[in-house]
């Protein structure tokens, strides 16, 4: 089995790298693109680093960006939207270490840990062999994740919740529509009665239940970012902004554009 925070584990947890489903997510000042699966995780340590550290430089800031490793053949953890690099010329990958991240963010591995398993969500590079004090990235899987985070041993406060970017039962629409046709993509009888018709109701349901047992993520019975993300994992060769998917004026209208690709770190 592959090392937590590998290329090979991350191509066994969340597939491919440069096609996974992205979701941007307001980050302490700048707008990032990571995997959706992840999205919480990210949040998470948004408000950390906006309250330990202070707002972030939008032109220094970034996540997802499709490439390897800088000198390497190896895939960066940023091809899979699984890292961000925070105001990276205030915090240089270099010898000796030189930052301005806070010490209650280097620890930030044993600070923010899944529900259920206790398992580390992230971790700092400015630990590493060559300090990489700039990064941050995730160390557990998408189910894991699912679980809820806790910080600290509280989980109230960052607690997966319902929100405006969720179909649930009640709604309709094309969006509800777009969505039932995915679960048809997963499995082709799974709606046999009504099919994909737009009103989610007892049966679209159930079949989001099934789907999360398959893939063992704690069942609920709605489709949001982590079932959204997941769904489109299986059903779909080509990567997707999530937060597109959803009817939710709230999110598209908080959202902005990464950081520039072309001034990155090599890690």
């Amino acid at each position: 089995m592959a090392q937590r925070g590998t290329a090979g584990w991350r191509l066994a947890h969340y597939g491919e790298p440069c096609r996974a489903p992205r979701q941007s997510v307001p980050f302490a000042g700048s707008s990032i693109s990571v995997d959706a699966r992840a999205a919480t995780a990210f949040q998470a340590l948004g408000i950390l680093i906006q309250a330990e550290y202070g707002g972030t430089d939008s032109t220094q800031t970034g996540a997802y960006n499709c490439r390897k490793i800088g000198g390497t053949n190896t895939w960066s953890a940023h091809a899979w939207g699984l890292a961000v690099d925070v105001d990276w010329r205030l915090n240089p990958m270099r010898l000796p270490l030189t930052t301005v991240i806070p010490a209650s963010l280097r620890a930030i591995k044993t600070r923010l840990k899944t529900v259920d398993t206790r398992v580390p969500v992230l971790r700092w590079g400015g630990s590493w062999r060559t300090p990489d004090p700039m990064h941050f990235e995730i160390i557990a899987t998408p189910v894991e994740i699912a679980e809820g985070l806790e910080l600290d041993g509280l989980s109230a406060a960052i607690q997966p919740k319902e929100t405006p970017d969720m179909i649930k039962k009640g709604d309709h629409g094309p969006t509800v529509e777009w969505w039932q046709e995915r679960l048809l993509a997963w499995q082709a009888d799974s709606l046999p009665e009504y099919g994909a018709d737009g009103d989610f109701g007892d049966e679209t349901e159930r079949a989001i239940r099934r789907f999360e047992a398959e893939q063992e993520i704690n069942q609920r019975g709605v489709i949001d970012l982590v079932r959204g993300a997941a769904l489109m994992a299986v059903t779909s060769d080509t990567p997707a902004d999530l937060t597109k998917l959803f009817s939710s004026e709230r999110t598209t209208r908080n959202l902005r554009r990464s950081a520039p690709l072309d001034d990155w770190p090599a890690d």
